[in-house]
């Protein structure tokens, strides 16, 4: 088959509250700030659901060692020979090979923005302006938590060494895209209706339901998520796409593949 066209959406929803981070902070006030779009939303950027997706398909493909863990590397030895991708580097990248697939950032959900609502429900009464809205989301999305420094040999709070850190709401949920060409690498499933579709999107789908954890400290209970493959739409280049009825039947598929 020829290379495919692909759309997929999925949904995170944090299970306990996180901290995705800016790199800055506001002085005197807090240390590391929540990172936010124009709109003053939060979000989640679509540089970490890649990161940990690649990280957990590194995982899975570990465990098994077959032609889709070929490492990725030209063969000095036998000029001429064709480079073989591995399934990590076709969908994430590599210094081989460029990646073809974007991963946007996940967006706050519409019920779970609490400004929109309220922005709505108000709309009789005139609503809000932009400046209440922004006040609104940053009550209603994070929450600022205090922590110290503790000295090891006193075993003592470190003076002068209190952090301050916006930490997302548990609860809140993100949609992301990830949209762009999976190339043909010859390695492809078969549908219990019989479409093919590449094996390496039932290992993308795969990667995606195994993050359970987003953003920093995680080794202090944050970040617990899960995420929810949604919508699947493939086709060829310049043509519409076509939703697939049945986005678990890729991963049923990819299972058999497997266990074969």
């Amino acid at each position: 088959m020829s290379d495919v066209t692909l759309a997929l959406s999925y949904v995170i929803e944090f299970t306990t509250p996180f901290h995705i981070g800016s790199g800055y902070g506001l002085a005197g006030f807090v240390d590391a700030t929540a990172i936010r779009r124009g709109d003053g939303n939060i979000y989640v950027p679509g540089a970490s659901v890649k990161g940990r997706a690649r990280y957990h398909l590194t995982g899975l493909l570990g465990q098994r060692w077959d032609h889709d863990l070929t490492p990725c590397l030209p063969r000095a030895a036998h000029q001429g020979e064709a480079l073989a991708i591995c399934t990590i580097c076709n969908l994430f990248g590599s210094t081989q090979v460029p990646s073809l697939l974007f991963f946007g950032d996940a967006t706050l959900t519409a019920e779970t923005d609490l400004a929109d609502q309220v922005a709505r429900a108000a709309g009789g009464r005139g609503g809000l302006d932009e400046h209440e809205r922004a006040a609104l989301r940053g009550r209603s999305q994070v929450e600022r938590r205090s922590q110290t420094s503790i000295s090891r040999r006193r075993r003592v709070a470190r003076e002068e060494l209190l952090f301050v850190t916006e930490i997302g709401q548990a609860g809140l949920r993100f949609s992301g895209l990830v949209e762009g060409v999976l190339p043909d690498r010859g390695r492809t499933v078969r549908l219990a209706d019989g479409t093919q579709v590449p094996k390496d999107l039932g290992w993308l789908m795969a990667a995606l339901r195994s993050i359970e954890q987003l953003g920093g400290r995680k080794s202090r209970g944050l970040g617990h998520c899960t995420v929810t493959v949604g919508e699947v739409k493939v086709g060829q280049p310049d043509s519409e796409l076509t939703r697939l009825s049945q986005p678990a039947e890729v991963l049923q598929a990819l299972r058999q593949e497997v266990h074969r």
